[in-house]
């Protein structure tokens, strides 16, 4: 039920901030709020649908992001997204024994891929690519990252972003990692 109050007060607020400013041309900035799901359990891709005992997620708000749109093609975004390991949950494939805070930070280029621009503002898709670092246990680990994800814009400024992205391991003492994101955005 508080998942529910935060998503509709979050949502009432840009809805706000966007008929607010619906005489403005939406701008290049962009900036989000939202959720991430780490899937981190060290089967790549026997188990993407186990989401209950494999992803981990938090019950409120837990990313943010600001982006700039550089031009038809191409943008740039910058998040930081917190997280939490539970006791019994499945990381690198085994049960995890203690609690772990998890901090993601990621800066990736986006290509967009929409050639209907006229037709389907509203339809965004990307690919994206990029690097990331991530502290988690006194231990800090660099990735380079790959994703797909897309933004759907609601209205001019106000829109929504669904994305995945693949954290690949450069050493032996970390492993790869999904992280999926729900976020709210709002450009200017």
């Amino acid at each position: 039920m508080k998942l529910f109050r935060i998503l509709t007060i979050s949502l009432f607020v840009f809805i706000q901030l966007s008929a607010n400013s619906q005489v403005k041309k939406a701008g290049p900035w962009s900036i989000g709020i939202g959720f991430n799901f780490v899937d981190n359990d060290g089967y790549p891709f026997s188990r993407l649908v186990k989401t209950k005992s494999d992803w981990n997620g938090l019950p409120f708000p837990n990313t943010i992001t600001v982006g700039y749109k550089y031009n038809k093609r191409l943008s740039f975004e910058f998040s930081e997204s917190m997280n939490s390991f539970k006791t019994g949950q499945i990381i690198d494939q085994g049960v995890l024994e203690v609690n772990r805070f998890f901090i993601n930070t990621n800066l990736n280029g986006k290509f967009h891929f929409n050639t209907l621009e006229n037709k389907m503002k509203w339809f965004d898709p990307y690919a994206s690519a990029g690097a990331g670092m991530t502290c988690m246990a006194k231990s800090v680990y660099f990735y380079p990252t790959v994703g797909l994800g897309s933004n759907f814009w609601i209205t001019k400024h106000f829109g929504v972003n669904v994305q995945s992205m693949a954290n690949f391991t450069v050493t032996s003492k970390n492993s790869n990692f999904l992280l999926h994101m729900l976020t709210f955005k709002y450009r200017y």
